[in-house]
């Protein structure tokens, strides 16, 4: 029996981040998300899910829903455990559909608060812009070095060299897919993409397409490519300080006690001069 959690959400911290996202599918079959996901977290912290899938046979919206699916509720606590897991998962599935005719590269971002696992397999990648400058978080990882059999001779592979992509082998080596991990900060923007999309641009373009105010506008330079693009804030505005007016010096409360001083003289005198 599932447990209910009652506890209620507390306000993010001072460093806490919030995300704003939009994703398109591009062309030939493949597919894109951008979409904030429900968490078990009681911290206030956001989760949201990005993916940029270029397909070759294979059901890229299935490998989408899979996504959705396994992250949504899940406990993010190793988030690139479990990144790993779905997509052992799904190249288990494309595999056994196709025996290795079904294939597809996927690219996937998992977002908690600031802290972001970026999970890849195949030739998407995974962009960073900070300060003005763009770095490429993911590297195309290649095709593993066959095993060797028995009599330590090569063992056959059928695999094409290349970036490791899912569904094109039994099991995926230890190293697939990639893990890389993040820490976003406001004013980041991130892109994730297809190979198609980061074949077709160099550096400075990206940039000048993700410098763009408009997640709209920035994908839809981006020729068609399945992309997600997300832009990063603070989630807590600062404050600003409020510089009053010089405060007015009163000279009342002075005056008021110079007259009581001179009274009492004055009725002291008096007395005396009576007497």
């Amino acid at each position: 029996m599932s447990q209910r959690n009652d506890l209620v959400p507390v306000s993010p911290d001072e460093g806490a981040v919030k995300l704003a996202a939009g994703a398109q599918a591009g062309r030939g079959g493949s597919a894109a998300t951008s979409e904030r996901l429900s968490s078990p977290s009681t911290t206030g912290d956001e989760v949201w899910l990005l993916s940029a899938i270029e397909s070759d046979g294979a059901d890229a919206e299935a490998i989408v829903r899979t996504l959705k699916s396994d992250l949504t509720g899940a406990r993010l606590d190793d988030a690139g455990a479990v990144m790993k897991q779905t997509f052992r998962k799904l190249n288990t599935n494309l595999y056994q559909q196709g025996m290795g005719s079904n294939t597809a590269s996927a690219v996937a971002l998992v977002a908690k608060g600031k802290y972001a696992t970026i999970a890849s397999s195949g030739d998407g990648q995974a962009y960073l812009m900070r300060a003005g400058r763009l770095n490429q978080v993911t590297r195309a990882a290649a095709t593993p070095t066959p095993l060797k059999s028995g009599k330590g001779k090569p063992a056959p592979s059928t695999n094409e060299s290349g970036p490791v992509r899912l569904g094109a082998q039994e099991k995926l080596d230890a190293r697939q897919p990639a893990i890389f991990e993040l820490t976003l900060l406001p004013e980041d923007r991130v892109l994730l993409c297809t190979g198609d999309v980061a074949r077709t641009f160099d550096e400075a373009s990206l940039i000048a397409q993700l410098a763009i105010g408009d997640i709209e506008q920035s994908l839809a330079v981006l020729d068609g490519g399945a992309a997600a693009v997300a832009t990063v804030a603070a989630a807590r505005e600062r404050q600003p300080v409020l510089v009053g007016e010089p405060a007015k010096t009163s000279f009342a409360p002075i005056i008021a006690a110079v007259v009581v001083v001179l009274l009492v003289i004055a009725a002291f005198i008096l007395y005396s001069y009576v007497l």
